[in-house]
């Protein structure tokens, strides 16, 4: 469970989440375009945004996530993900855009 202010009020599953409590296999609820807000004085962006049964927290979808979903579920139809389980995991080899390492990644969960 989170304990720090952050993790607490987040939309968002962060990497770092993952590395402290290691892997989590979680079932899709949902997926849609949602607005993000810009940091830095970047513009405001829309990112498709998987969200989870069991964690309320989503995760955005990078090309290497989505490629990874269509992988794991065998489609591009997101639709067709909706039910279906999706194994989170810390990945500590990608380097992080605003500096550090550590993503978010997604894997077949283990029955599979």
């Amino acid at each position: 469970m989170a304990t720090d202010y952050s993790a607490c009020f987040s939309s968002f599953l962060k990497a770092d989440d993952l590395r402290d409590s290691g892997p989590r296999t979680l079932t899709v609820k949902s997926h849609a375009k949602e607005v993000l807000k810009g940091r830095d004085g970047k513009p405001d962006e829309n990112k498709v945004v998987l969200r989870f049964v069991e964690d309320d927290r989503g995760v955005t979808l990078n090309k290497t996530r989505f490629e990874a979903c269509i992988d794991i579920f065998g489609t591009t139809d997101a639709d067709n993900w909706v039910g279906k389980q999706i194994t989170l995991v810390f990945d500590p080899t990608v380097k992080n855009p605003r500096g550090g390492r550590g993503a978010i990644a997604f894997k077949a969960p283990a029955n599979k």
